[in-house]
């Protein structure tokens, strides 16, 4: 089983990953991937101009996201030993394509305030950067419509971890995983 997860920039799809990840699920983080090609300057470097000239997004997006693709379509391979599921952690999952290799989606949501405010907390990035990245994706009530679970990210931890589980339980019991 191929579980994508998605949702907005600072939404918590990673925190929602590894929350799958402590139920017994294989994680593929694709910023992390991202981030193993290109170095912390030059990402730095780079998205402070791509996010301001979209054509130089779509560019490099065109460079990175075949690469990404690859290295997912190579894990997931070498996963299906471990009959584990797998959570492709992927802000970008449809905007790339990557949903169709998924048996299933999970989109997080958050409200907007929230998503900045989590951002700001981990980074240096202002209000406005973050709502460039933010306008960069597809919208959430897009993603929506492309997903089988919604996990509402707006309360405490531990409402977050009751939803995963729930969803963690569904699967089980239709033998998804």
């Amino acid at each position: 089983m191929v579980i994508g997860i998605t949702g907005s920039f600072g939404a918590g799809k990673t925190t929602v990953a590894k929350m799958f990840k402590r139920l017994g699920a294989e994680i593929i983080d694709c910023d992390r991937i991202v981030h193993s090609l290109i170095d912390r300057k030059m990402r730095l470097q780079l998205s402070k101009f791509v996010f301001n000239h979209k054509v130089y997004l779509d560019r490099l997006n065109r460079i990175i996201h075949p690469v990404v693709i690859k290295m997912v379509k190579e894990k997931i391979k070498s996963l299906k030993e471990k009959d584990t599921p797998v959570i492709i952690d992927a802000p970008l999952l449809i905007e790339t394509g990557l949903d169709r290799i998924c048996d299933a989606i999970i989109c997080v949501k958050t409200n907007l305030n929230t998503q900045i405010s989590r951002v700001m907390k981990k980074t240096n990035l202002s209000r406005e950067d973050i709502l460039k990245r933010i306008r960069c994706q597809l919208p959430l009530n897009k993603k929506l419509k492309r997903t089988d679970f919604i996990i509402d990210n707006n309360k405490t931890l531990i409402q977050t971890k009751k939803q995963v589980e729930k969803i963690w339980e569904r699967m089980r019991r239709y033998r998804w995983i």
